[in-house]
């Protein structure tokens, strides 16, 4: 699908910041933070996909059991960024493909956000998603 991932960390927001790159997938598509959501790493990206948009999160650390809970500024967590929005042309009939590692709470598909962005992904997989971000005619 143009990317690989091996995991995911802890529930927690999200910031969803979108490419710089233009892509009618992310035209006029504001930045948002989601609710409690899993960031998928991402040990490779191949070169045919395109970042539509990536992901900050911050991972406190797991507390282990009988372990104390950590304290200072291991307990703070560590910022881990991850693409989480993408597109990829695949094979030699340049099969479009449209995907995202967002979405494993109902809170987070019922977001208008959430739901345009999946939208537009699918509207560009199947060529109908105009070059402004709007969708073809007769697919509005």
């Amino acid at each position: 699908i143009g990317l690989q991932s091996t995991g995911h960390g802890p529930q927690s927001p999200i910031d969803y910041t979108k490419s710089e790159q233009p892509n009618p997938n992310t035209t006029n598509f504001e930045d948002w933070t989601t609710i409690n959501e899993e960031l998928y790493n991402n040990i490779q990206i191949f070169d045919t996909a395109e970042v539509l948009a990536s992901g900050t999160q911050i991972q406190k650390p797991r507390r282990k059991k009988g372990q104390p809970a950590p304290t200072g500024e291991e307990a703070e967590g560590k910022e881990v960024t991850a693409v989480v929005a993408w597109t990829n042309e695949y094979g030699p009939k340049k099969t479009r493909i449209f995907s995202t590692s967002l979405g494993h709470n109902n809170e987070t598909v019922a977001d208008d956000r959430y739901l345009d962005l999946v939208t537009r992904g699918l509207l560009w997989s199947v060529g109908k998603l105009n070059d402004d971000g709007t969708p073809a005619e007769g697919y509005g």
